[in-house]
């Protein structure tokens, strides 16, 4: 992890990704802005380990990270993280409590984060702020919803098929052995889905 300096760039990106989900007054964004460190890992570098509490949460300016469980020392890939997402076991971080799963750099990655215990009791204090949060947290929840509803009630042809066409980014950018985990297949199985499906 390098901690590097952070510029109006970085901001004004971070401003687009707040802005798309509530428009918030400049004065409260500010506030918040002054809560971002810009930060630097390797690939393979682990940002938290399972067991750890979130007390972060990450913008991903450049690269991507993987959220996985390690079940009977086998890795299941539970989340990918690419440019201009929100990346952190969000349950972890709203509760307090230990996660079970970790975030790892896949790529270079460079993020802008925050700290919950910085941005908590300025979003408490900002209705427009609050607001954000509130929108923030109901598209997370239907997009886990959705997909538990995709995960459970199709096989693996339907999961890739629903990926390809709502997250294609992560068709074209995910390691084939990383994406079967995530689908709940075989590397093998996702290799002969993909061939028939580009056929």
């Amino acid at each position: 992890m390098i901690r590097e300096e952070i510029t109006t760039e970085d901001i004004n990106l971070f401003r687009k990704k707040i802005d798309a989900v509530f428009k918030v007054p400049d004065e409260d964004f500010n506030l918040l802005a002054q809560t971002l460190k810009r930060v630097a890992y390797q690939k393979g570098e682990v940002i938290v380990r399972a067991g750890s509490v979130f007390r972060d949460v990450y913008f991903i300016e450049k690269g991507s990270c993987r959220l996985f469980a390690l079940e009977e020392n086998k890795e299941i890939n539970i989340n990918f993280f690419l440019e201009n997402d929100l990346a952190a076991d969000f349950k972890s971080l709203r509760f307090e409590e230990p996660s079970d799963y970790f975030l790892v750099a896949m790529e270079e990655l460079t993020v802008l984060k925050t700290a919950k215990k910085e941005y908590y009791p300025i979003i408490e204090e900002s209705d427009a702020l609050s607001r954000m949060r509130t929108n923030l947290i109901h598209e997370l929840y239907l997009h886990e919803l959705e997909q538990n509803r995709q995960f459970k009630q199709f096989g693996p042809d339907e999961r890739y098929q629903y990926l390809l066409s709502n997250r294609p980014e992560l068709i074209q950018r995910i390691p084939l052995f990383h994406l079967s985990s995530y689908i709940g297949t075989s590397r093998e199985t996702l290799s002969r889905i993909r061939k028939r499906s580009s056929e």
